[in-house]
């Protein structure tokens, strides 16, 4: 009983110590500084699917002249949200002269279209893919970003689209293609 209670003591201290210097470390967040590129919002793009189904999707563009690249997110987590929970918001990466454009899956939140996780995410994500190369500004690079879900579409989006110069390869960093 007491080596039980001298180890759970331990354990506790050894939390606490933990805790401690991990507070006393310094921050690991990215340096969100705003890029060159002033950016303005775009709500609900539609994009036309081969099957006649539009999915909307916000596109943050910079203001300036001239042709970026896109950073495309299918998401069925909500657009509006952009998984600013662990990435930098479409604001950021727009305003270091990208396009970015979040696009809400078939038959989620803006979307048309009913719902049924990963039955239409290859012909969806080419499609899209496709779309986002003909923005206007795009010059025609499209790389994907996501997480979980997210990137399941990506992955599967690019593996169809991997013959076309447009679309990213599962592994790929999105912005050493770009």
């Amino acid at each position: 009983m007491l080596n039980e209670t001298l180890c759970g003591r331990a354990v506790i201290l050894l939390f606490g110590a933990i805790a401690l210097s991990a507070h006393s470390l310094p921050s690991a967040r990215a340096d969100v500084s705003k890029g060159p590129c002033t950016v303005t919002k775009l709500v609900d793009v539609p994009a036309k699917m081969r099957d006649g189904i539009t999915l909307l999707a916000d596109v943050y563009r910079p203001v300036e002249a001239g042709s970026y690249p896109v950073i495309l997110m299918r998401s069925p987590y909500d657009k509006t949200i952009a998984q600013t929970y662990v990435y930098a918001s479409p604001e950021f990466y727009a305003s270091h002269c990208y396009i970015v454009a979040v696009q809400d899956v078939r038959g989620q939140y803006a979307s048309q279209g009913t719902f049924y996780a990963f039955r239409d995410e290859m012909n969806d994500g080419y499609d899209s893919v496709e779309w986002a190369a003909a923005l206007s500004g795009s010059n025609g690079k499209v790389g994907m970003y996501g997480f979980f879900l997210c990137r399941c579409d990506a992955m599967a989006g690019g593996r169809d689209a991997a013959a076309s110069p447009r679309g990213d390869r599962p592994g790929d960093d999105v912005f050493r293609l770009l």
